[in-house]
């Protein structure tokens, strides 16, 4: 029997990361305007989701761009098979909320085994601001166990297995470091 994680884990791990190194001044740190308008469905407008702009999917997850009632700016994804309906939102007063020393949002999707007292990590979406092009998942001994491109600003990594969680790293076009956290730390 698993476990979902609950809010406040949930919470912890959509933290921004303090860890890892800041991308250079002048990185690009936004989500390119690009995006299809889509109706929310009536559970995303009971969450407070005003509208949605699709902005791309990965696998059986949707992505949105999208405002709230207050018009503030919003992130969040859902199942691909429900356009319109948002499993998550990430709502700010922040106009641009990825920064050159935080260009990824990541998402882990955790669950605990009863009994095992272990977290492990099923999937980990997020966004990632325009010059980010690839994201790893490593478990907790350090093994890459999956990999994305990013496209459209966003990824969903899906390891074979559930495992302990690790660390995120996301790369430039170059291949350069600009983001990493261990999500096994907390």
């Amino acid at each position: 029997m698993c476990l979902l994680a609950a809010v406040g884990l949930t919470a912890a791990f959509l933290a921004r990361a303090r860890t890892g190194p800041a991308a250079p001044p002048g990185y690009p740190g936004t989500i390119g305007a690009s995006g299809r308008p889509v109706s929310p469905s009536a559970a995303s407008r009971k969450l407070g989701i005003a509208s949605l702009q699709l902005i791309g999917t990965r696998g059986d997850r949707a992505f949105y761009r999208g405002t709230d009632v207050d018009n503030h700016p919003c992130l969040g994804a859902g199942d691909a098979s429900d356009l319109g309906t948002v499993g998550f939102t990430l709502c700010s007063r922040d106009e641009r909320p990825l920064t050159a020393s935080d260009p990824v949002i990541v998402v882990p999707d955790v669950q605990m085994t009863a009994g095992s007292g272990r977290w492990q990590l099923v999937r980990a979406d997020g966004f990632a601001a325009d010059s980010v092009a690839r994201v790893t998942a490593t478990d907790s001994v350090g093994v890459v166990v999956g990999e994305a491109q990013v496209v459209d600003n966003v990824f969903s990594i899906v390891p074979a297995a559930a495992v302990e969680p690790g660390t995120i790293k996301a790369y430039d076009r170059r291949g350069k470091l600009v983001f990493s956290h261990d999500y096994g730390r907390g």
